[in-house]
């Protein structure tokens, strides 16, 4: 069976994008644990656009191990639909558990954040997630994303999604100090 055949016999195309092998192979061993999927991969950022450019993909592992903010730049690259036409690709991240790289990474436009190390249970719950729980998707002249806000007021009739769109930066230039803080 060719890689083209069994791309379309499964359910899903996860990409995972992590620059370590040993990290690569146990996230994709639990992927394909968990479900029946072709588990795609790349190690640098060029080539997780070039995948991404050429197999449609349902959801998108990105480690921000990579040197600094190649993995901030590459999420802020889909969101931009630079590297394939699914702009809204769901992406999950994957990372130390520090505040600020959770921050920017959901700056960066993020559905979700998995704190390395990670468990079964851990990739499960991100993976239902982003399939049943998906927030809705905004675009805004700073952001692209999924709606962060964890209530939506219905009353609310304003033409801006975000609180404070002024104060806002890209999450890829802005100083950690400076990054906006999710309530």
């Amino acid at each position: 069976m060719g890689s083209s055949d069994r791309l379309a016999s499964v359910r899903s195309t996860i990409l995972i994008l992590e620059p370590r092998l040993s990290a690569r192979s146990t996230l994709r061993r639990v992927i394909e644990e968990l479900e029946e999927a072709a588990v795609l991969h790349a190690d640098t950022t060029a080539m997780g656009a070039e995948v991404l450019g050429s197999v449609r993909s349902d959801i998108a592992f990105v480690d921000l191990s990579f040197s600094g903010d190649s993995a901030l730049h590459f999420i802020a690259g889909i969101r931009q639909g630079l590297y394939c036409d699914d702009h809204r690709l769901p992406i999950i991240a994957v990372g130390e558990a520090r505040a600020d790289l959770f921050q920017r990474a959901c700056n960066a436009g993020v559905h979700g954040f998995m704190a390395s190390p990670y468990s079964r249970a851990g990739v499960a719950l991100q993976l239902l997630r982003v399939r049943k729980d998906r927030r809705a998707f905004i675009e805004t002249k700073t952001y692209i994303g999924p709606d962060r806000r964890r209530w939506n007021d219905p009353s609310f009739s304003g033409h801006d999604r975000r609180a404070s769109e002024t104060e806002q930066e890209d999450a890829c230039t802005a100083p950690v100090d400076d990054a906006f803080y999710l309530s």
